[in-house]
């Protein structure tokens, strides 16, 4: 078993598509299918379903490339050390994110690229309930949303780091708190801060809202709360003129490993810091 044939399986496991993949290694589509050929005759099992429309993976090799991510991102890790003492700052940093962390994410990734263009990036989109375990396996080396404390403090080695908090503001309705009293709420999905800080609101206010959608992107939810179907409390930078509820904030998070990472995982988690 050989590094570039993970590589390999990871870029088709991320694609879902052989000649996606091959473009994402650098190498042609015949090759990585050969090298990926060659690993399943060694284990001597199938590592992936083929078909006309793409590719997608087995059980076992589901079960490898979780294995695999991590030995890569320990590769990556160990170079990028041994070449912080030439003060090069490279390699692969791993992210994963809410849709709602998306445009803070690509603002502090963009400062990253440009700055240090031999950093390469992976993001993966994953729900907040999602992010501690992500972090503590192994399989990202950096994660952004808001998980709940008693996710990330259930996950065995993990740091979670608050942002600077942004004020909430009420869509679709006026009245403050109380106008989720009598309005269809659209409300952030289970395993969220934002959530969990919603129904605080309004449990301190005497009531329980009435939930009749739950959404945490935020493209997803000012659309339903355009067309008519409940009102929302989000964070002030998601949309324009929303109404003020003095008092109410929330603060996404950064989610790292204990561990020491590499260089290039240090700097890019201070950009999703300050940015």
């Amino acid at each position: 078993m050989e590094l570039r044939q993970l590589r390999y399986l990871v870029a088709v496991a991320r694609h879902g598509h052989m000649t996606r993949a091959a473009d994402d290694v650098h190498v042609t589509q015949s090759a990585l299918s050969q090298q990926i050929r060659r690993l399943e005759a060694e284990l001597g099992i199938e590592l992936l379903h083929r078909s006309a429309t793409g590719v997608s993976l087995t059980p076992a090799g589901a079960d490898l490339v979780a294995r695999a991510e991590v030995i890569l991102g320990e590769v990556e890790a160990a170079e990028a050390e041994v070449l912080a003492h030439r003060s090069v700052v490279r390699g692969l940093v791993r992210v994963a994110a809410t849709a709602a962390a998306a445009p803070i994410v690509a603002t502090a990734l963009a400062g990253v690229h440009r700055d240090r263009p031999d950093v390469r990036l992976v993001v993966r989109q994953a729900a907040s309930a999602e992010l501690p375990g992500l972090v503590a396996r192994g399989t990202v080396d950096l994660a952004v949303g808001d998980p709940r404390a008693e996710d990330v403090d259930a996950a065995s080695g993990v740091i979670a780091e608050e942002r600077p908090a942004e004020p909430l503001v009420l869509i679709g309705a006026t009245g403050g708190v109380d106008a989720l009293r009598a309005t269809p709420v659209v409300l952030p999905e289970q395993g969220t801060g934002l959530r969990d800080a919603i129904l605080a609101a309004c449990e301190a206010h005497g009531f329980g809202p009435l939930a009749l959608l739950e959404a945490s992107d935020p493209t997803t939810v000012l659309a339903l709360v355009d067309r008519g179907l409940g009102c929302a409390i989000v964070p002030a930078s998601w949309r324009d003129g929303g109404e003020p509820l003095p008092g109410l904030a929330h603060a996404l998070q950064v989610l790292s490993a204990q561990a020491a990472g590499s260089p290039a995982s240090a700097l890019v988690r201070e950009r999703l810091l300050d940015v």
